[in-house]
């Protein structure tokens, strides 16, 4: 990688591997040899995806391009292909960049391949340093927090975080109050979701990741109104453990409504919202405008015609 960085001739990612592992192996005083150093690297090409992973890619490649983009070797990705049996519409090594990840050639070359702009890529990765190079490219970003690590200070924040507090509080108000709570919190946060693609029309979002004081106090918000949320239930716990009071009934589960009306203002005290809203929704909104404007002037062109006649 170092090779990379000096604009050297590229150094392959099973090389690189070979090595590290060897050091690795030195370091912690564990004897070795270069066929066990080589076999344990090559176990990369065996891995398969996580369970929810090939019905997710199946449903999203019904309408966008999958594309891998990975530091391995050509090779190596090739070797790959029996395992994770994904049928990606391209899969990239960033040999052909001759540079590693978060190195900005690797993003602009997928891109190009692909034959699509940078701001037209929604990169998905479950390590924050893959996110960070491509959002710092230009592409848009997902974060998969799969093991729970913090994604750190970087002013080059993801666009989505999955699981996040919407998912969180779904999950949350399923558990608490059975399948119609989270039915309601899941149509709450699909109600914030259009009431930020509304503001997002009409610029209020503009206004509001303009002035940087103001969406501080909509994430501080939203984060009080988690952390109040967390007591209530850590509250409940402590509560259902204590018998009931001679004459007092247990308190009833969570109602749908109720569900419903934290869902939207779970989803509106995250100003990332509207960070992605102002980043997706314009374009389809020019698009939008395009067609009905485009139809409404056809209309009346047929009917200044018919008028001539």
């Amino acid at each position: 990688m170092i090779d990379a960085l000096l604009h050297k001739e590229h150094t392959s990612y099973r090389e690189i591997g070979h090595r590290a592992v060897s050091y690795t192996l030195e370091r912690a005083g564990m004897p070795h040899t270069g066929d066990e150093d080589r076999f344990l690297v090559a176990q990369i090409e065996r891995l398969t995806p996580f369970p929810d992973v090939p019905a997710a890619l199946a449903r999203l490649k019904t309408r966008y391009k999958i594309v891998v983009l990975s530091n391995g070797d050509p090779d190596m990705l090739d070797a790959a292909r029996p395992f994770h049996k994904i049928p990606f519409d391209a899969v990239i090594s960033v040999a052909v960049a001759g540079s590693f990840k978060p190195h900005v050639a690797t993003y602009t070359k997928a891109a190009e391949i692909v034959g699509v702009r940078m701001d037209e890529v929604l990169f998905v990765a479950n390590h924050a340093f893959d996110c960070i190079g491509a959002k710092a490219a230009g592409m848009r970003t997902a974060f998969i927090d799969r093991r729970r690590r913090p994604f750190g200070g970087t002013p080059h924040q993801p666009d989505i975080v999955a699981p996040g507090p919407d998912t969180a509080l779904t999950i949350r108000n399923t558990l608490r109050g059975g399948r119609a709570s989270g039915i309601g919190t899941a149509l709450g946060v699909s109600t914030g979701q259009l009431i930020w693609a509304v503001a997002t029309s009409v610029g209020l979002v503009a206004v509001l990741l303009a002035s940087e004081p103001v969406f501080r106090a909509v994430r501080l918000a939203g984060a009080a109104y988690l952390i109040w949320l967390g007591l209530q239930s850590l509250r409940a716990a402590v509560t259902a453990r204590r018998p009931a009071p001679a004459g007092e009934t247990v308190r009833e589960r969570l109602s749908s409504r109720a569900a419903f009306g934290q869902g939207i203002v779970n989803n509106l005290g995250n100003p990332k919202m509207a960070v992605f809203f102002a980043s997706v929704l314009p374009q389809f909104t020019h698009r939008a405008v395009d067609a009905v404007s485009g139809t409404v002037l056809i209309g009346l062109g047929v009917k200044v015609a018919a008028d001539a006649r």
